[in-house]
């Protein structure tokens, strides 16, 4: 009888160790798989940011060519108004600089961090 009872503790005991084995497997695929997922988002965030990022430098050259030939035409001039748009650009690059922790980095921390937190909750779940 104490044998019998040896025997199915220990078929039990096989029985939940392959039960946790094949349990920590698909929590590795589902771990896997969300990982997958988040990375995909970025990179997919990251060149719609790209992406706007280079339409807005292209609306910024041609607004600023408008700017300066308009300066030109009020000034009088033919290089005062490109001149005063390279020192607005210029100053504009400086203070994106000065700011750039406010400005860049913490929008990139927060997005990666965010979603970061958020596939470890549905992992969990």
């Amino acid at each position: 009888m104490k044998k019998d009872n040896f025997i199915e503790d220990k078929l039990n005991l096989k029985k939940t160790l392959e039960a946790l084995i094949r349990y920590s497997k698909v929590r590795m695929e589902l771990f896997e798989t969300m990982s997958k997922e988040y990375l995909a988002q970025v990179i997919i965030s990251f060149v719609i940011l790209f992406v706007i990022m280079g339409l807005l430098m292209v609306f910024l050259f041609f607004f600023s060519l408008a700017g300066a030939f308009l300066l030109n035409n009020f000034l009088g001039s033919t290089y005062a108004g490109f001149l005063i748009m390279a020192g607005l650009i210029i100053l504009f690059g400086v203070l994106i600089y000065v700011f750039r922790e406010k400005l860049i980095t913490n929008i990139v921390y927060k997005v990666i961090f965010e979603r970061d937190i958020d596939i470890f909750k549905e992992i969990d779940e």
